[in-house]
């Protein structure tokens, strides 16, 4: 996938240096503060000193913005809009909030009512009362961490004039990346995602799909929001540890979709590890089944044309993680990913591993080999069997193969009906007994069998099945990199 892939800092607990943000503080180019604090009258009158002083402030950088004969409940709905942009402009600079800068936005948004006609109708004590018991009572909702900061949002304080105010959390990875995090969206944010990435997101909560720890959900890079990651927030920190640790080992290659950035962090006693990935828009493989069975009925060769090009990309995403001598070990089409942008791409690698480490069967029942729990299970045929089910299920376009009626598959005109154990797992095909002949493998049907197989040893290979006579030209045209 294009772009950086972060490779994850998993050890040590020193203070990790985050890197400058890319563009200036939101609130605009930062002067140094004047830090004293207001205790006398702000003179109410539109000095050049006055202007000049609020010119030099460090979290409003304009005066407050009213309509003349403001009322005061229009003031202080204003006011929470700066208090909440001070705090995401510390957040941002990575600095903690002090009692010193409760006093310097005190000092800020007295300066800036001062020199405001549109307030001349409300007495300066009120307004100097209403402004202490916000900045007072409006507190910041940050962590400052080792391996991450987080914003946490206030939704009761959002306001509609910016899509970077706070309306959605922020999370600062370790490599100084930051993300706001879109867990939610109104329908007049939902109108705008859809107009402005070309990704229909519902309104309310947000969630792209599940993963081995809970929802996936959408993030956007602060600095440009048209730049869009998909984000897991895992709860236990130990868990999140694993699941980086799964693809620290694994490099880059097409197909294989690994973390950009992390963060881990600790808040109100509460932990969790958010990890940032690549956004593949075009949903998972089941999206791809639902394709191929709507075009079946209308036009067949084209829906055999999809499973070509699908099944081929699957393909070659597995050959390049084996050929780091790693399996999967839990393919189905849900850890399949697809993209306009991206590509094709294999995610959740919770138990991938070295081959030379595997000694027993793990994965999701339905997708485990029959050879499961002898010595004859090795991870790369377990993978090489869960992509025949793969084959099958976009064959029919259903998940629960289990369930059909009717021969699973016509092999040199001869119908087969396959068997399931208890836990629906496929229990394999005798070839040489069904196919004494042997196989051509330049049917579907027959690339589908061959990585059923029974016997691990006859098992076709997925470099074998891509450089069939069923998918070998599909694979040319592509660009594989695996045709013999």
């Amino acid at each position: 996938m294009p772009g950086v892939h972060f490779a994850p800092e998993t050890q040590g607990q020193r203070r990790v240096q985050f890197a400058a943000p890319t563009r200036p503080s939101q609130m605009g180019i930062i002067t140094p503060a004047n830090t004293s604090t207001a205790n006398t009258p702000v003179a109410r009158t539109q000095s050049a000193a006055a202007m000049n002083a609020a010119a030099e402030t460090e979290y409003l950088h304009n005066d407050i913005q009213l309509h003349d004969h403001a009322k005061l409940s229009e003031f202080q709905d204003l006011c929470k809009s700066k208090i909440k942009k001070a705090h995401l402009h510390q957040f941002i600079e990575g600095k903690p909030w002090t009692g010193e800068s409760d006093k310097k936005l005190i000092h800020e948004l007295k300066l800036a009512c001062g020199i405001n006609s549109a307030l001349k109708d409300i007495s300066q004590k009120q307004l100097h009362k209403t402004i202490e018991t916000l900045v007072g009572k409006i507190k910041p909702d940050y962590t400052l961490g080792t391996q991450g900061n987080y914003y946490k949002a206030h939704k009761h304080l959002k306001t509609a004039d910016s899509k970077r105010n706070g309306d959605h959390s922020l999370v600062t990875a370790t490599n100084g990346q930051v993300f706001s995090l879109v867990s939610y969206l109104t329908k007049e944010q939902s109108r705008t995602f859809l107009d402005e990435n070309h990704i229909a997101l519902n309104s309310g909560k947000v969630s792209i799909g599940k993963g081995g720890h809970g929802n996936v959900k959408v993030a956007q890079s602060f600095t440009n929001l048209k730049q869009l990651y998909a984000y897991k927030k895992i709860k236990n920190i130990k868990d999140g540890m694993a699941e980086l640790q799964a693809t620290a080992g694994i490099k880059d290659a097409y197909g294989l979709v690994k973390p950009v950035a992390f963060a881990h962090i600790k808040q109100h006693g509460k932990e969790a590890t958010f990890i940032f990935y690549p956004l593949y828009e075009g949903g998972n493989g089941g999206k791809e089944m639902e394709k191929i069975q709507k075009c079946k009925t209308d036009d067949p060769a084209a829906a055999k044309s999809i499973f070509k090009k699908t099944f081929v990309h699957y393909l070659e995403s597995v050959i390049n993680l084996h050929l780091q001598k790693i399996a999967h070990r839990d393919l189905k089409l849900g850890n399949f990913v697809h993209s306009n942008v991206h590509g094709t791409g294999l995610t959740d690698f919770g138990y991938a591993q070295p081959i030379k480490d595997i000694t027993e069967c793990t994965g999701t029942p339905g997708y485990l080999p029959p050879e499961k729990g002898t010595d004859k299970y090795t991870g790369l045929t377990h993978d090489a069997f869960s992509l025949g089910r793969i084959g099958l299920e976009l064959k029919w376009g259903q998940y629960n193969v289990q369930d059909i009626e009717q021969p699973h598959l016509i092999i040199q005109g001869k119908p087969i009906t396959l068997t399931f154990d208890k836990d629906n797992n496929i229990k394999g095909l005798d070839l040489k007994a069904l196919f004494p002949q042997g196989l051509s493998y330049t049917t579907q049907d027959e690339i589908i069998a061959g990585l059923l197989a029974l016997d691990p040893a006859e098992r076709l290979t997925p470099k074998q099945a891509i450089n069939s006579g069923f998918l070998r030209e599909t694979a040319i045209k592509f660009g594989s990199e695996h045709i013999d």
